[in-house]
């Protein structure tokens, strides 16, 4: 046999075995991959919401990708092929989705399945406004969230706070939410998600009474936080929070006056900021109450975790 024979047999044989191993291959292939429904979700906590009840029945695309903000992302033309694409999407109305992104992703797959999960969470449990937040004698002169208790009922959704997941009372409507609207989109796997979604919710409510154990034994109540994103944290577990922040911008040197008049009243010394925004001003008032800054992360995929790490970290600056 010559050289060239033997090489053009070697050949044959290594198309032979390549076109093999490919059908190989595909007669291997999952074949929930090829049922397996896109879903979209605002934020990385929504993404393990939704996988702690779906598994491997659905891909997950999040708007927000890791490391950025939410109230200033700008949404991209690929976020806005993804989110196309997607099935369903449960929205948390933070603030990309109040510039129009629902209203562009409809039009790019009509048949899209709009999910407001903020706004179920609302039946349940009534959201809170930014103002709510504020502070007799911190708030701002003049703030156009300076109102009257009575008008709460008129207030425009500007003001709402959206950091409705660091409750994990409102994230058990949620995951029930979820389950069910999965469960009407493919009803072969709605033992699954039922499964799933129970497990999930009983280390949600022992989660929720973890922390409420630990923050009733607390004998401070009150912290400072640069962007307000802890208010529902607060109102679930006796706390008062007084933000830094004002209308998603720095306080005025009127405003941070007052803020450390206050804190040294009520003898505070840490203040807590989030990675995806500036420290400066924290840092400012820390200094001036001869304390320090720490950080939380509320964007944290890892939810029941990083919900203890919180929990551990109030139990550290308030006891």
């Amino acid at each position: 046999m010559t050289g060239k024979k033997k090489v053009g047999i070697l050949l044959l044989l290594t198309a032979v075995l390549m076109l093999y191993g490919c059908a190989d291959s595909s007669e291997k292939r999952d074949p929930l991959e090829d049922d397996r429904r896109t879903v979209a979700v605002s934020i990385l906590p929504q993404q393990t919401f939704v996988e702690k009840v779906a598994g491997d029945r659905v891909d997950v695309v999040t708007m927000v990708p890791p490391g950025n903000n939410p109230e200033n992302y700008q949404v991209k033309p690929q976020d806005m092929v993804a989110l196309s694409n997607a099935s369903v999407y449960f929205a948390m109305g933070v603030e990309a989705e109040k510039a129009g992104l629902l209203d562009r992703v409809a039009d790019l797959n009509p048949e899209m399945i709009i999910v407001r999960q903020d706004e179920i969470v609302d039946q349940a449990y009534p959201h809170i406004d930014y103002d709510f937040h504020d502070i007799p004698g911190v708030r701002e002169e003049g703030s156009d969230l300076e109102l009257d208790h009575e008008e709460e009922d008129d207030h425009t959704h500007e003001g709402r706070d959206t950091h409705i997941w660091l409750s994990p009372k409102r994230v058990q409507v949620m995951v029930e939410n979820i389950r069910d609207r999965l469960s009407e989109l493919d009803p072969e796997n709605k033992e699954f998600y039922e499964t799933n979604a129970e497990s999930y919710l009983q280390e949600l409510r022992t989660l929720d009474e973890e922390i409420r154990m630990a923050m009733e034994e607390l004998p401070y109540k009150t912290f400072l936080i640069y962007h307000p994103s802890m208010g529902y944290f607060a109102q679930d577990y006796g706390l008062t929070m007084v933000p830094i922040e004002s209308e998603g911008k720095d306080a005025t040197a009127s405003r941070l006056r007052s803020i450390i008049d206050f804190a040294r009243e009520e003898d505070v010394k840490v203040v807590f900021y989030q990675l995806e925004h500036d420290k400066n001003q924290a840092e400012t008032i820390a200094q001036e109450l001869g304390g320090t800054v720490m950080e939380l992360a509320p964007l944290d995929p890892d939810y029941l975790e990083n919900m203890r790490r919180i929990k551990d970290v109030f139990v550290q600056v308030l006891k």
